[in-house]
Parts: structure tokens; sequence; C-alpha cells
């Protein structure tokens, strides 16, 4: 299991907005209770892309290919 957990786009514009109001990344921390690291790297990211968002993540593959799907679908018949 991981240790970190992912952000919601909500939390990522307020680490931004705070950021824009003069705080530093120590008093967003504590602002918000994410670890410093987190508000570290929303920040930075943002600096070099001026994005907000998460990238995509498609999660764990399929244990069974169509293939696979479809013959299992055959055999039950």
């Amino acid at each position: 299991m991981s240790k970190t957990c992912k952000l919601i786009p909500f939390k990522h514009r307020e680490i931004v907005s705070l950021l824009k109001g003069r705080h530093s990344i120590r008093n967003i921390s504590e602002i918000l209770g994410k670890p410093k690291s987190t508000v570290h790297n929303v920040i930075m990211k943002y600096n070099k892309e001026y994005c907000i968002n998460t990238a995509f993540r498609s999660g764990r593959p399929p244990a069974l290919s169509e293939q696979n799907k479809r013959q299992t679908k055959k055999n039950k018949c």
C-alpha cells in the first residue's frame, strides 16, 4: 500500500491560491494539514507547467484480456 494519497483538484487550487496570497510552504502545509513535500511538489509543478490538475492514472491492468473474456463466455453456454 502506498504511503501517499492523491490530492483532489480542489486541494491543488487551495495550495496555489494560498501561494498567491503570499503564504510560505510551511504555512500552507500547516493550514491544510498536508506534508511540506506535497505542497512543494504541487507548487513546483504549477510554476513549471502552470498546471493544477493531476495526471490521469489508468490503474491496475485487467486480469483477463478481451479474448480470454470471450472464451470464458463461450465455455459457460
